[in-house]
């Protein structure tokens, strides 16, 4: 017996990976189980279940990939940022403390010049 099968249900198919042919072949073995009185349970234990991949199956998962690698690649622009931002706040902080530190100093500029082993000039 031969079904007609529309575009849309070809569509369908495709979109869970898979094809006129295969869906063919599944629908006469279990025809010839149930003829047998074995069930489908028999043959996937048997064999092991394995679905075909498609074209369009593999293509949705590529872009699905994509898209988590850009957001994933937001995310770590935004920390990046963060952290740049957390590390000059300390910078200002560290600098802001060696000023105090050297105005309540009796030492003089060059000798805390000399101290840090840089040229004061």
């Amino acid at each position: 017996m031969y079904e007609a099968v529309t575009k849309k249900q070809i569509t369908i198919l495709n979109a869970f990976g898979l094809d006129v042919e295969y869906v063919r072949l599944k629908a006469t073995e279990i025809g010839r189980l149930i003829a047998d009185g074995a069930s489908m349970m028999d043959v996937a234990n048997e064999e092991g279940v394995r679905r075909k991949k498609t074209v369009a199956s593999i293509d949705f998962e590529i872009v699905r990939t994509q898209d988590a690698l850009v957001k994933a690649q937001v995310r770590y622009d935004a920390i990046a940022r963060n952290l740049e931002e957390i590390m000059e706040k300390k910078r200002e902080h560290q600098a802001r403390a060696i000023m105090d530190a050297f105005i309540k100093s009796s030492n003089s500029y060059k000798e805390i010049m000399h101290f840090l082993n840089i040229d004061g000039r």
